[in-house]
């Protein structure tokens, strides 16, 4: 009921052993909420394009102090994310710079 498999909600509740929970939506929008420190909070992309989320939500969560350096690492495949074309050469990759 959240993403599937190979979806970053999924992988960061699994990767944090359910202590954050995440969903994402429509039009670039996640929410997420730390069960541990008893808060949340919602990332709205501007542009309403998903492929950002995962860098953003990584760099604020890490920021926050809501995971830890080895749950970062074990969503180092979402940040930066690698993107290719359809011949499946590396083109360019998406990363949060600044938050």
């Amino acid at each position: 009921y959240i993403g599937g498999s190979d979806r970053f909600d999924s992988e960061l509740i699994n990767c944090t052993m359910g202590r954050i929970y995440s969903k994402g939506g429509a039009e670039g929008i996640l929410m997420f909420a730390d069960l541990k420190n008893h808060f949340g909070g919602i990332l709205k992309v501007k542009d309403g394009n998903n492929r950002a989320i995962p860098s953003s939500t990584i760099k604020l969560l890490k920021k926050i102090g809501s995971i830890n350096s080895f749950e970062e690492n074990k969503l180092k495949k979402w940040n930066p994310e690698i993107l290719f074309n359809h011949a499946n050469k590396k083109i360019g990759k998406i990363y949060c710079k600044n938050l």
